[in-house]
């Protein structure tokens, strides 16, 4: 009798919920994406017209700090919440900040390229002249170099993390893995 009861309490700190599918964390992305695309307009009017770091890195910080913050302090961006799915620690409770910080760290390695990237860009002789998308390509391929290739390396890690999701039992991504977190069902 008293081993059922030890048993019981066990069972009651961690209450398992199913593991989200990776469709249902595709949508939960697109939603976000929508949410993102007058930021996305801003940073293109900026980047031919007003042409301000300050600005660019602004909408950067903004647009990174999204995820985290919002996984660590309500457990879902406003996507997985569309969804109805959240990010929960191995006990299926909410995350630490810590988590979340790492659970992001592809990202995060995605958005300082992103930053040098466009650091030069905008400090780039020439930029002032660039004021459409004709222009944009050949600008960046002479003013990056090495960045481009190191920016696209960092997007397929991101990508082969979240294949991985397809592999796993439990459904995790690369990501998930490092933080030890789940994205599950509500």
């Amino acid at each position: 009798m008293e081993e059922e009861q030890i048993l019981d309490e066990d069972q009651r700190g961690k209450v398992e919920k199913p593991f989200a599918t990776f469709g249902a964390r595709l949508a939960a992305s697109l939603v976000d994406t929508l949410l993102f695309i007058p930021f996305m307009l801003l940073g293109f009017y900026n980047l031919f017209a007003w042409k301000s770091y300050t600005l660019d890195v602004t909408l950067s910080m903004l647009l990174f700090a999204y995820k985290p913050f919002m996984e660590w302090y309500y457990k879902a961006t406003v996507g997985k919440m569309a969804m109805r799915l959240e990010v929960v620690n191995e006990n299926f409770k909410q995350i630490s900040l810590s988590q979340s910080i790492n659970r992001h760290i592809f990202y995060a390695v995605g958005y300082i390229i992103s930053l040098f990237s466009n650091f030069y860009i905008f400090h780039g002789e020439g930029f002032s002249e660039v004021t459409d998308m004709m222009a944009l390509p050949d600008f960046q391929k002479a003013q990056l170099g090495n960045l481009t290739a190191l920016s696209q390396t960092s997007s397929v890690l991101l990508i082969i993390s979240v294949m991985l999701i397809f592999f796993d039992e439990n459904r995790q991504s690369l990501h998930d893995k490092i933080a030890k977190t789940y994205c599950v069902y509500r």
